[in-house]
């Protein structure tokens, strides 16, 4: 890792095997990226309601100044309703939403 890298990198916390969070400072405001990957939707509803409420926690818990990123594999379908247009806009494929799309949104 070159010496730029190194110095850019502010924390690192795997939060468990499926959230780790990166913080990162950058030249205007510090960058927080968020790597998540929910549970599939044949899983348990508690075991999603508890990594949502996880993810919740740990975005609570940054810097009101971060520019934030999350990403990965939400496993959720968004459907095109008009209640959703704000969420995903018009720009979904799916129909209707699954249960993961619903706890995403």
């Amino acid at each position: 890792m070159n010496k730029t890298m190194k110095g850019s990198l502010l924390d690192f916390e795997p939060q468990n095997n499926r959230i780790c969070k990166i913080r990162l400072k950058g030249k205007f405001r510090s960058m927080t990226v968020i790597s998540a990957h929910a549970p599939t939707n044949d899983k348990d509803y508690q075991e999603k309601k508890r990594f949502y409420e996880h993810l919740e926690e740990i975005c609570n818990r940054i810097p009101r100044h971060d520019m934030v990123t999350i990403m990965g594999d939400f496993n959720a379908k968004l459907g095109n309703k008009e209640y959703l247009q704000p969420v995903a806009d018009p720009y979904t494929i799916h129909d209707c939403s699954n249960e993961n799309g619903n706890m995403l949104i």
